[in-house]
């Protein structure tokens, strides 16, 4: 079972995430940016997501084949909502 990926808080709506395949290896996500979409450094998003923010195509959430958001943004946005979730009942 894979392990889930690590990610650290380095701002409002920033984050590293953790490379599943490479250790050392961290991706930069910022959810403020592409109305609330997110943008992330690795080649998925660059490849195959943020062209389809920038034709305006409607979402699809990772693992849709045609997603704007990758791995890294989806486990950003899973965290973020179970944070939100625990605070909240507290």
């Amino acid at each position: 079972m894979k392990q889930p990926l690590k990610i650290e808080v380095r701002g409002d709506l920033l984050y590293h995430v953790s490379s599943e395949s490479k250790e050392d290896e961290f991706y930069v996500v910022d959810l403020a940016l592409f109305q609330g979409r997110g943008q992330c450094t690795c080649r998925d998003w660059e490849t195959r997501c943020q062209p389809r923010l920038k034709q305006g195509l409607p979402p699809n959430e990772y693992p849709h084949p045609e997603r704007d958001r990758c791995k890294h943004i989806h486990s950003c946005v899973l965290w973020l909502g179970n944070m939100l979730i625990l605070r909240t009942i507290g």
